[in-house]
């Protein structure tokens, strides 16, 4: 079945993992799951227990599968208002991530995916429990987001041919989410070709919000022990940069 989905990676899992303690390891992991479930409730929330909330994902139409440094949600039919709702959350999970958590890529796609799910318990205390999604639709989409050369997401031309496919103008409809930019990938074919990426802010910044994103772009590259100084890190980094400076002033943004 065709569906629209938003697949992100965590940048530097392997060097967070091998790098930290196993009580930091379950500290921030929690961090990362508190982003998702957040982005899923979009500003509902539930008391847990006296005194704690947390967001409320009963109402939430997005399905979401994580795996380790993978985090996956998708939608159940590919209706236009489930691909506003997943925008949505995948717009807030990727901003909520690059500037206060760990960074991510990710790309929205439409095209094939298909679940299967279910779990068994045993007499010997082992447990069988399938989680598994495929289909073209999730490694076109994984394809996309392995290639970005800057901490972000973008909008693949999938979704925007379905949106003109249905006689929606894709700019007004996607405008509140993303904006047009000149995508830095390492892949030939793509690098430098403009498309929709998410906004890392929803309006223009200046001069001291754009110093304080981007030293917030950077303690996300760095936190967690990770390594900065390898050149494709740096790459990774620096285009980061240049894209928040492309919500500065006009000319501002030039300097």
């Amino acid at each position: 079945m065709n569906r629209y989905l938003a697949y992100f990676d965590l940048l530097g899992y392997r060097q967070f993992l091998l790098r930290n303690a196993h009580d930091d390891l379950y500290r921030r992991v929690g961090h990362v799951l508190r982003d998702v479930e957040m982005s899923l409730g979009q500003g509902k929330y539930v008391e847990l227990d006296p005194g704690r909330v947390g967001a409320d994902l009963s109402q939430s139409p997005i399905s979401t599968l994580i795996y380790s440094d993978t985090i996956l949600f998708y939608t159940n039919n590919n209706s236009t208002d489930l691909l506003e709702e997943i925008l949505k959350v995948a717009h807030e999970f990727n901003w909520r991530m690059n500037l206060y958590n760990m960074p991510v890529r990710g790309c929205v796609y439409y095209g094939e995916l298909t679940g299967r799910f279910g779990q068994m318990n045993n007499d010997q205390d082992a447990s069988y429990r399938l989680g598994t999604v495929y289909g073209k639709g999730i490694v076109l989409a994984h394809d996309m987001a392995e290639g970005l050369s800057f901490a972000g997401a973008v909008i693949d031309g999938t979704v925007i041919d379905r949106l003109r496919a249905l006689e929606i103008e894709p700019d007004p409809f996607l405008s509140r989410y993303a904006k047009r930019y000149p995508v830095p990938s390492k892949y030939s074919g793509v690098n430098g070709q403009e498309n929709y990426i998410f906004r890392i802010s929803a309006t223009e910044l200046n001069s001291t919000s754009f110093t304080n994103y981007s030293e917030d772009i950077r303690s996300t590259f760095a936190r967690d022990k990770k390594e900065t100084d390898h050149p494709r890190v740096q790459e990774i980094l620096k285009n980061s940069i240049d894209y928040l400076r492309s919500f500065l002033p006009t000319e501002e943004g030039k300097k």
